[in-house]
């Protein structure tokens, strides 16, 4: 019988692989070299440009799990639209549970539904 249900799957994979997938294995910079900014517009997106780097390292944390998990890339379109869907449908899942724990959260802190934070 085989290891996984899924044939895309490489029968060599192990979940003690997700330790090289992480965003801390990967070094990435975004410089703007584009026309001169206001010192204002610089302040306002640098914080910007590290989150587009954290980003930027999830993605690729996310590529080499692909590249470590799956016997091919080349998958065909309607291979790419059923794992889509099926990643897609945790997406509300993960906003309700986010919602949830915001909720505890708050009242753990005892704060009253009109106070913000």
């Amino acid at each position: 019988m085989p290891k996984h249900f899924d044939p895309n799957i490489r029968e060599d994979w192990d979940d003690s692989s997700l330790a090289m997938c992480v965003p801390e294995n990967f070094e990435v910079t975004i410089k703007y070299v584009g026309p001169a900014l206001s010192t204002e517009a610089v302040q306002r997106l640098i914080p910007k440009l590290d989150i587009s780097e954290e980003i930027a390292k999830k993605s690729a944390a996310g590529m080499l799990k692909g590249t470590l998990k799956y016997v091919k890339d080349s998958w065909t379109v309607a291979e790419w639209l059923a794992y889509l869907k099926d990643e897609l449908a945790d997406v509300p899942n993960y906003a309700y549970l986010l919602d949830a724990a915001m909720k505890r959260e708050k009242k753990e802190r005892g704060d009253n539904p009109g106070n913000s934070g």
